[in-house]
């Protein structure tokens, strides 16, 4: 489990496309200290097992299911992306609940840069938005943030300038695709609703 708390911001070293699989190589720097083989980091919201780590690179495999799901498959050498490590039972929670299972992507429409205001609309699905609600937790690359507005299918999310600075949304653009996880105390509470009906 994760809590949405950015920890790093690795670099891309390799992209091994493989049949039903890629294989991906992250430069990840002082992150990695402690890290060993089995533990999971999550990957702009992904989470994935450390498969090897070597000076100060850490490996780890994309299975079909999560190509599909998600924004890793856009990938490339060079590119940043979002790294937390999971938490410990004795770890502070300062996000919320995430599991780093993505359910989908989205698409950021359109930037507001306002002096101190960054605002990014990101366009997602029904079948994801059935979830959001105004002032409501989301992960969005892995990043816990807090839904602004909804109006139809597109959400706002206010970013601040340390989120700015200490994760990929300080590199943002137009037409990116988003990994999305909603929140998951939403979706048991439908589960127990249908369950009672």
């Amino acid at each position: 489990m994760f809590t949405g708390i950015v920890q790093g911001i690795g670099k891309i070293d390799s992209v091994k496309k493989c049949d039903k699989s890629i294989k991906l190589a992250v430069t990840a720097g002082s992150f990695l200290d402690g890290t060993s083989v089995g533990d999971s980091i999550s990957i702009n919201g992904v989470c994935l097992t450390v498969t090897s780590v070597d000076n100060k690179i850490f490996n780890a495999d994309v299975v079909l299911e999560t190509i599909n799901k998600t924004n890793l498959k856009y990938l490339s050498v060079g590119d940043n992306v979002n790294l937390e490590k999971a938490m410990s039972a004795s770890s502070r929670f300062d996000g919320h609940i995430v599991q780093g299972h993505i359910e989908g992507t989205g698409l950021v429409v359109k930037i507001i840069k306002e002096e101190e205001n960054f605002i990014v609309k990101i366009k997602i699905s029904d079948d994801l938005l059935k979830y959001c609600i105004h002032k409501g937790s989301i992960a969005i690359n892995g990043v816990s943030l807090t839904i602004a507005r909804i109006e139809e299918n597109i959400i706002d999310i206010w970013i601040i300038p340390h989120t700015l600075s200490h994760t990929t949304f300080g590199l943002i653009s137009t037409n990116d695709i988003v990994n999305i996880e909603t929140d998951i105390i939403a979706k048991y509470v439908e589960k127990m609703l249908i369950k009672q009906k």
